[in-house]
């Protein structure tokens, strides 16, 4: 089911990458609906597919021209919503048994975004708070 979904978010993403109005409209919202998917990370398979995720959708991956703002931001709230909940998670479910190797790309997934968001903050001071 949850590949299902992500397959679908980005067939449907990716054919909206014109820029028209209705377009934007659309992929906004389904950016918008995404921000309720639930990651799984209790499992091997789960832990593989969400990793997998976390990586396309990563909205750092490439930098948004004045135009796609507005989509990149929704991105990034959208990865926001989605990684919250593991952030709120308990200690004592985190790091699943037995999957190390799903973990290995889950790490490099997460620890790529937080990489590019060190070097944008980086570029964008007036971004950061005082």
């Amino acid at each position: 089911m949850f590949s299902s979904v992500t397959e679908r978010f980005f067939m449907e993403h990716n054919t909206r990458r014109i820029d028209l109005r209705a377009a934007r409209s659309e992929t906004l919202s389904i950016i918008n609906g995404m921000r309720y998917l639930k990651l799984g990370v209790k499992t091997e398979g789960g832990l593989n597919a969400s990793a997998s995720f976390v990586a396309k959708a990563n909205p750092l991956n490439r930098a948004p021209d004045k135009r796609n703002s507005e989509l990149h931001q929704a991105l990034c709230n959208m990865l926001s919503n989605i990684l919250a909940p593991l952030a709120d998670g308990g200690k004592s479910q985190w790091p699943p048994l037995s999957v190390e190797p799903a973990l290995t790309l889950w790490y490099d997934a997460v620890a790529r975004i937080r990489g590019q968001l060190m070097h944008w903050m980086d570029k964008q001071s007036k971004h950061i708070a005082c």
